[in-house]
C-alpha cells in the first residue's frame, strides 16, 4: 500500500541526519562550474574574427627595391621605417616602425631595436 504524504504532516518534522560527512565550500560550489562540453571551441571563436591572409607574392622588381632599401637602412641603422611584412603565425600582414639592430647572413632575417625578427622573405614593404 502507498502511503501519501501532504505537506502539513511534514511540515514541523526536523531534518533527518546524514551519515555523510559535511562537504566542503570549495568542493560544492566545483559542482556548479560550467562544463566545457566543446572543448577548444571559444578559441576556435576567437580565431575566426581575425582577417587571415595568404602571402602574397611579390614581383622581382618589388624584391629589388626592398633590397635597396634594406640596404640602405643597414648603411644607416640610425634611420626609422616602416617595414611591412607577414607574420606566417597569424596568417596576417603587420607593419612595425623602427630601425634595424642587426642582420644575420645565415638565417636570412633582420633583427630591429624593439627585438622584433623578421625573416627577408616575409619582407612585403618597406617605407
Amino acid at each position: 500500500m502507498i502511503k501519501s504524504f501532504l505537506y502539513q504532516d511534514i511540515i514541523n518534522l526536523k531534518r533527518p541526519k546524514s551519515n555523510h560527512e559535511k562537504m566542503s565550500i570549495i568542493n560544492r560550489a566545483a559542482q556548479f562550474a560550467p562544463f566545457a562540453a566543446l572543448s577548444g571551441h571559444d578559441e576556435a571563436i576567437m580565431e575566426s574574427g581575425i582577417l587571415k591572409f595568404e602571402r602574397i607574392e611579390i614581383s622581382e622588381d618589388k624584391r629589388f627595391l626592398i633590397d635597396i632599401k634594406l640596404k640602405d637602412l643597414l648603411k644607416n641603422r640610425s634611420k626609422k621605417s616602416i617595414i611591412t611584412y607577414y607574420q606566417e603565425d597569424f596568417s596576417t600582414y603587420t607593419s612595425v616602425e623602427d630601425g634595424i639592430d642587426s642582420y644575420d647572413v645565415y638565417n636570412e632575417e633582420i633583427k630591429l631595436r624593439g627585438g622584433t625578427i623578421i625573416r627577408l622573405d616575409d619582407i612585403y614593404d618597406i617605407d
